[in-house]
């Protein structure tokens, strides 16, 4: 059961990745081109159920992922780019003590490509929203999760 101490953070947390976002405006204005790449999570487009009871989790990265969409939406006119990369299970401070107790083989089970992300698994992606190949791309939540979303609904 999901308590109320899960969400003393609430507050706090989502209020400071808008603020990391505020530098990138209105000074990159004057400089098209800015790109946003803020880290939300695949616990950010949809609630859990069962074991893993996150919801004070699920709703600061479904903050991150709105809070993305409304920069793509507000600033893009300015020639600034907003996504997000959304991963799914990677090896953690945070998520040890899960590994730990459930394993890697169970946590990977449920993905198509049959493990957890690594230390490489994000970094083409970041390298895509960062560089002119990404110029186009904006508002977009990019999922980089051994396809765990493709064949889970939220």
């Amino acid at each position: 059961m999901t308590s109320l101490s899960e969400f003393p953070l609430l507050p706090r947390k989502i209020p400071e990745v808008a603020l990391l976002n505020m530098p990138a405006y209105p000074e990159n204005v004057r400089s098209p081109g800015c790109r946003i790449i803020n880290l939300a999570s695949i616990a950010g487009l949809f609630g859990s159920s069962g074991d893993m009871q996150m919801v004070a989790y699920n709703t600061s990265k479904g903050a991150v992922v709105n809070l993305t969409r409304a920069l793509a939406g507000s600033w893009g006119r300015h020639g600034i780019t907003a996504n997000a990369l959304a991963p799914g299970f990677f090896p953690s401070r945070m998520t040890k003590g899960t590994i730990e107790a459930v394993g890697v083989e169970k946590l990977a089970a449920g993905a198509p490509l049959r493990r957890i992300g690594d230390e490489d698994d994000l970094k083409g992606a970041a390298v895509l929203f960062a560089s002119d190949a990404g110029k186009h791309i904006t508002g977009q939540i990019l999922a980089v999760d051994g396809g765990l979303t493709s064949v889970i609904s939220g």
